[in-house]
């Protein structure tokens, strides 16, 4: 088995890279835009500067590792959680 498995279904594929490719943009924006995201953090959250770096990061990792079979339902719900 390869680590990088898609399915078979092509529609489901296709499903599949558009939703990491989309967050993995989204994470990178975070970065290139960063003022986008702090003009929406609830004011009651701490550093938020950090906040937005790191919920970057963790939308990059979240939409690599849905391309991941073993990782695709912990990497899926950490997104939704994030």
């Amino acid at each position: 088995m390869r680590a990088l498995d898609l399915p078979r279904s092509r529609t489901r594929r296709y499903a599949l890279l558009g939703l990491s490719a989309f967050f993995v943009a989204a994470g990178i924006n975070h970065v290139l835009d960063p003022d986008f995201y702090l003009a929406i953090m609830p004011p009651y959250l701490p550093a938020h500067g950090v906040l937005v770096g790191l919920s970057g990061a963790l939308e990059v990792a979240g939409g690599v590792a849905v391309l991941a079979p073993k990782l695709r339902r912990v990497a899926g719900w950490g997104l939704v959680l994030l």
